[in-house]
C-alpha cells in the first residue's frame, strides 16, 4: 500500500510523457510505498484522490498545473546576475561580472581589451557577444525571453572572458539535487573563424562577429567523465536548494586550467534524456545519456529519497 505519492509533471518542451512514465516505474520499484502519478503540464487536468503525504517534482516552472497538496520542486526564471551572486556567496568560481544598464556604462578595464556581453535574462547562447571593453554600449534586447522576463530595459552581463581555446569548447552537466546524471562536452564547430590567443579577436574581423559560444551550427558533442568538472557543478546546486534540476555549465580556461561556472540554467529546460533537442543530438552523435551513470536509475533512486523527505 502506498504510503507517499509523487507528482511527475511533463510538458512537450521539457521531455516526453513516455519518459517519466519509464521513470515512474523505475521509482516505484525502487520504493514500493511511493505512488507515482505523471501529469501534463495543462489544463484542465483532474487529480486522482489519493490523500496521502505529496511532493511535486517538475524540471521546468509549472504553468498551469497545480497540485492538490505538498511542496514544489520547479524550475525557476533566475536572472544570471542571481545565479551569480548565489554562486560566488558559497565560494563557486564565476567569472568576473558587472551589470551594464540603460543607465550608465560600468568600468570593465580590469576584465581586459575584450568582453562577453549576454542577457542577465537568456537561454541558449542567443544574443551572446564578444565587445571591444572600450566600446561598451546598452541596447535594447533582442531576444523574447529577455524581453519576456526582463522588459524594454533588461540589462546585460558584461564578463571576463574565459578563453578555452581556438575553437570555444564548454561542459554541460545535469544535476539532480546535488548529484550528476550525465555529462557532455560541445566543442564549436573548426569551420569558425579560429581565436589563436586569448585577445586576437582584431586578428580575425570584427569582434562583433565572432562567437564565443560553443554549441550552434556545426558543433560537436561527446560525454565527458571529468571528475573535477563534475564535482565542481555538484557543489554548484548547494546554491539553488529550492530549484531539483539544474544544467550547471563549466569552461575550463585552456592557460591557467582554472574552471568557472558560466550558467545554472534554473529554468529547468535541460531534461535532455528526452528533451526535443537531446534526443536529436544524442541521434546525431551516438550518444546515450543515461548510459553515462545509469541516469535514469540514479534519477529513480533520487526522487524516491526526495519524495521521503519533502511529501507532506
Amino acid at each position: 500500500m502506498a504510503s507517499f505519492k509523487l507528482n511527475l509533471i511533463t510538458n512537450p518542451e521539457v521531455n516526453a510523457p513516455e519518459d517519466f512514465e519509464q521513470l515512474g516505474e523505475l521509482i516505484h520499484a525502487h520504493d514500493n510505498e511511493i505512488s507515482v502519478v505523471v501529469y501534463p503540464d495543462e489544463t484542465p487536468h483532474e487529480q486522482d484522490t489519493l490523500d496521502l503525504p505529496t511532493w511535486t517534482f517538475s524540471p521546468a516552472p509549472l504553468r498551469w498545473f497545480r497540485p492538490a497538496r505538498g511542496k514544489i520542486h520547479q524550475g525557476l526564471p533566475l536572472p544570471k546576475s542571481a545565479e551569480y551572486k548565489r554562486l560566488e556567496s558559497l565560494g563557486i568560481p564565476v567569472p568576473s561580472w558587472t551589470l551594464l544598464t540603460a543607465l550608465g556604462h560600468p568600468d570593465c578595464t580590469a576584465f581586459g581589451p575584450y568582453v562577453v556581453v549576454k542577457p542577465d535574462f537568456g537561454a541558449r547562447g542567443a544574443d551572446v557577444r564578444i565587445a571591444k571593453t572600450s566600446r561598451l554600449r546598452w541596447y535594447h534586447p533582442t531576444t523574447r525571453l529577455a524581453r519576456l522576463l526582463g522588459g524594454l530595459f533588461a540589462p546585460y552581463i558584461v564578463q571576463k572572458f574565459v578563453y578555452t581555446g581556438p575553437w570555444p569548447i564548454s561542459y554541460r552537466v545535469a544535476i539532480l539535487f546535488g548529484e550528476a546524471l550525465w555529462c557532455h562536452k560541445i566543442e564549436a564547430s573548426h569551420e569558425r573563424p579560429e581565436l589563436s590567443s586569448r585577445f586576437g579577436f582584431a586578428g580575425i574581423g570584427s569582434g562583433k562577429s565572432v562567437s564565443v559560444v560553443s554549441s550552434g551550427k556545426g558543433c560537436t558533442f561527446e560525454l565527458a567523465n571529468d571528475s573535477e568538472i563534475i564535482g565542481l557543478a555538484e557543489r554548484a546546486h548547494r546554491a539553488f536548494p529550492e530549484i531539483g534540476l539544474l544544467g550547471v555549465d563549466v569552461l575550463r580556461d585552456v592557460e591557467s586550467e582554472k574552471l568557472f561556472v558560466s550558467e545554472v540554467n534554473s529554468l529547468g529546460y535541460t531534461w535532455h534524456f528526452s528533451s526535443p533537442s537531446g534526443r536529436a543530438y544524442q541521434q546525431q552523435f551516438g550518444l546515450s545519456l543515461e548510459s553515462q551513470f545509469d541516469g535514469r536509475r540514479k534519477a529513480a533512486r533520487i526522487l524516491a529519497e526526495q519524495t521521503r523527505r519533502l511529501a507532506c
